[in-house]
């Protein structure tokens, strides 16, 4: 009983760290640190994962544990995952990702005044989209309020809406890219294609539907409210002449940011700019779009593009649409970035290079089911091959432009930067879950928990209940996915206890970690948005939190019966 006590205390202060905005990955490694030295005080020795060699003395065994849990996530699943932020890292660098993000956003820009409700689930949808290219929710954001927003407001939808939308966009799209779906599928023992298939799919592809669905009937509804509670002049669309005439050249000017985004041009910077909570929020914040793999340092500045302070919070929203701090203000022409390069306008089909690891990754996968050859290709070679053929066609491009192939070779640089990004985030998160998490299964807690779970009538429904509510309320108070590497560590012992598939409970974690970000006060990309259209993040997340609650309803529910 003791033990069950000090994890209580544990996950307690762990909260707490959290709550004062201390970083996530050295709250759970600290605390987790410390449980396993209580294991020692409490007479559990031993590793529960992993046979490092000992030392001789038990409490110096601990951190033996603990080096072998730092190179084993590091090499496995960190590997995987920092590839991918080095890979979109360039792919952000070359200006793919931005004539991807031009290639989608433009049947959007088509809609007129007529359907102008029909851009509230389409926007929706679309976004998810854009999230396969532009993985960070923050950084997906900032793109999507320089670019859709104002054509959205000027088609006669309201800005709390149209911020609404944007917002929630990253959310739960299925890939086999996002480092969620990596880590949940190597706890859970299976192919990462199964796993993003198989079961995340047949669950989020649903549910995005109906989440968009909810978003068009939601915010009506909230516009009709407002504009009968006489909301002041440009809250709601349409509310006057002078509104209409300024919505109209916000759309314009948005126009042309866009213009500068399909060139690869540097947008919207987040770096230390005009809301000084997201700096506070920062730290607790730095792993908030790992979901997708991406985290954001702060906030984005005033309506109608940011300039940022350049030296702050270089987090994957400050490289979002180029690299480096910009302004979302430039001309039709070349646009400058923060080393002072004119940022290049890249070909269109450059559009299919932010794909190709998708591409790759799903032909084995598919020729293997319909009797094809069988190629046994992981994750790493396949973003290694993408990111060749990208440089390779850097080079050539580059000669008929009579830029030098030295400059495109020294572009590629990148790649590692991004990896040390996915480093100091993502895989740093999981190395202090997993050190957390072994510490709790040392103290043998887990296996308590289970028991109990099993000699109580209804004990499976009410750990996955436990676990979720837990999980819903970390990510509220974090404003990130964080708290789902912890729980996911856990999720096969517990899930081996219960005798219970693993995805009942890994994706129900998984879904409500996601979609509870866009619910919360400190979450990056509420910071960004509200701050954008200068309202309360409290007012942004009315908008919200329905469409966010039926998408959680839905997932849960389709998890029960579909897994």
């Amino acid at each position: 009983m003791i033990e069950v006590l000090v994890v209580i205390v544990a996950l307690g202060l762990v909260g707490w760290l959290l709550a004062k905005r201390v970083n996530a990955t050295v709250a759970l490694l600290l605390v987790g640190v410390l449980l396993m030295l209580a294991s020692v005080a409490l007479g559990h020795a031993g590793s529960t994962s992993l046979e490092p060699q000992e030392t001789g003395n038990a409490v110096l065994d601990q951190f033996a544990y603990i080096s072998a849990i730092f190179a084993d996530r590091a090499a496995s699943t960190g590997m995987i995952i920092m590839v991918l932020f080095g890979f979109s890292s360039y792919m952000t660098q070359i200006g793919a990702n931005a004539v991807a993000v031009d290639l989608l956003t433009k049947p959007l820009l088509r809609i007129g005044p007529r359907g102008r409700y029909l851009l509230v689930p389409l926007t929706f949808w679309v976004g998810n989209l854009m999230s396969l290219v532009v993985p960070s929710a923050s950084s997906l954001a900032v793109l999507l309020m320089a670019t859709l927003f104002p054509t959205m407001v000027a088609a006669g939808i309201s800005r709390m809406t149209s911020a609404a939308v944007i917002a929630t966009t990253a959310t739960i799209m299925p890939t086999p890219l996002g480092a969620d779906n990596v880590v949940a599928a190597d706890k859970l023992g299976v192919d990462l294609n199964d796993y993003t298939w198989a079961m995340h799919a047949k669950i989020s592809v649903p549910t995005l539907i109906v989440m968009g669905l909810v978003h068009y009937v939601w915010q009506r509804f909230m516009d009709a409210r407002d504009l009968a509670r006489s909301v002041p002049a440009g809250a709601v669309a349409g509310a006057s002449t002078a509104v209409a005439a300024g919505e109209e050249a916000t759309a314009n000017k948005g126009r042309t940011a866009k213009a500068s985004v399909a060139g690869g041009a540097s947008m919207v910077a987040v770096g230390g700019a005009t809301a000084a909570t997201a700096d506070r929020t920062a730290g607790a914040n730095v792993a908030s779009d790992a979901g997708a793999g991406a985290t954001s340092g702060a906030t984005a500045a005033a309506s109608g593009g940011a300039v940022a302070s350049p030296g702050q919070g270089r987090g994957r929203a400050a490289t979002a649409a180029g690299s480096g701090a910009g302004s979302a203000e430039g001309s039709e022409g070349g646009q400058t970035a923060s080393d002072g390069e004119t940022v290049r306008r890249a070909p269109k089909f450059y559009c299919v290079f932010p794909l190709l690891p998708l591409v790759l990754v799903l032909a084995p996968w598919i020729s293997e089911r319909v009797g094809g050859p069988q190629i046994n290709l992981s994750l790493v070679p396949v973003v290694l091959i993408s990111l060749l053929i990208g440089m390779v066609t850097e080079i050539l491009v580059g000669l008929t432009q009579k830029r030098s192939p030295l400059a495109a070779m020294d572009d590629a640089k990148v790649f590692f930067k991004g990896m040390g990004e996915g480093m100091t985030t993502v895989v740093g998160l999981l190395i202090g879950a997993a050190v957390l998490v072994e510490g709790i299964t040392k103290l043998g807690v887990i296996d308590t928990l289970v028991r109990w779970a099993s000699d109580m009538p209804g004990g499976t429904g009410i750990v996955i209940a436990a676990f979720v509510l837990l999980m819903l309320v970390l990510t509220l108070l974090t404003g990130g996915v964080a708290p789902f590497y912890s729980f996911v560590e856990a999720v096969p012992g517990v899930a081996a206890g219960l005798g219970i598939n693993g995805a009942w409970l890994t994706l129900p974690l998984q879904f409500v970690g996601n979609l509870g970000r866009a619910c919360s006060p400190v979450a990056a990309v509420v910071l960004i948005v509200s701050g954008y259209i200068k309202v309360a993040p409290v007012a942004l997340i009315k908008r919200t939190a329905v469409p966010m609650a039926a998408g959680m309803v839905m997932s849960l529910a389709l998890t029960w019966v579909l897994i």
